[in-house]
């Protein structure tokens, strides 16, 4: 075979195998389990290593929207911007996030309150955690627990995520062997905050042949309240 036609054909496996370790941009659609409603997500690219990801849901009571930009490169995600809107019944809520790098400070606006932190390497909020995750898990594989500071309204806490084991589920992609990660607060964070009583956490279901794709999510607030989402659409972008 000639040189000509070897070229592309180099050139396309090259892309391939680019792209295998990279996240994919796409639209995904995750519906509530036992409720009418669902979560729209769009995870994009911005300018360069930049990308951003934005989660919707829209019902008759109301409106929320989730949604934050970090810097991707090889070996980190770097959070830059988060913002947390919600609206029910006319009374509307935000709350922002701004990470300044360049003078290792964190901003924090709820409400009319604001709060200003240093910054760290290991600060997340929970948005841009599970990008850190999914990249984290295509580049080292399946790290057996991760320690961050997660940020939410005027607080830095101390989550761990740590992995479980393998479970064969269902998904829109047939039936496939998952990867879930617990996260919740530390020993250390629920001393410091002396509490003894039932306290949040949450579980994400990734998909290995798919970039680790987050099919599922699970939720158990600090009262009980379960809430999960599952995938039904995904659609890759170019």
């Amino acid at each position: 075979m000639s040189v000509r036609y070897c070229l592309p054909i180099l050139f396309g496996v090259l892309s391939i195998i680019v792209r295998a370790d990279q996240l994919q941009p796409y639209s995904a659609q995750y519906d509530l389990q036992d409720s009418p409603l669902s979560l729209k997500r769009e995870f994009f690219p911005v300018e360069g290593t930049r990308y951003q990801v934005t989660d919707r849901v829209s019902a008759v009571f109301g409106s929320f929207r989730h949604e934050s930009v970090f810097d991707i490169t090889a070996s980190v995600v770097r959070p830059l911007h988060h913002t947390r809107i919600t609206s029910i019944l006319g009374i509307r809520r935000r709350a922002h996030i701004e990470y300044d790098w360049h003078k290792q400070q964190v901003k924090l606006a709820y409400r009319k309150e604001e709060q200003q932190l240093p910054l760290t390497d290991n600060m997340f909020d929970s948005l841009s955690f599970e990008y850190y995750l999914r990249h984290t898990l295509l580049q080292k594989g399946e790290v057996p627990s991760i320690t961050v500071k997660m940020l939410s309204r005027l607080q830095a806490k101390e989550y761990i995520a740590q992995l479980e084991e393998r479970e064969v589920q269902e998904t829109i992609f047939g039936s496939k062997e998952l990867v879930i990660y617990s996260i919740r607060k530390t020993k250390a964070q629920l001393h410091k905050e002396k509490k003894k009583a039932k306290h949040a956490y949450w579980k994400l279901w990734f998909l290995p042949d798919h970039d680790y794709m987050t099919v599922r999510i699970f939720h158990v607030s600090k009262k009980g309240k379960k809430r999960q989402m599952d995938l039904v659409s995904l659609n890759y972008r170019d």
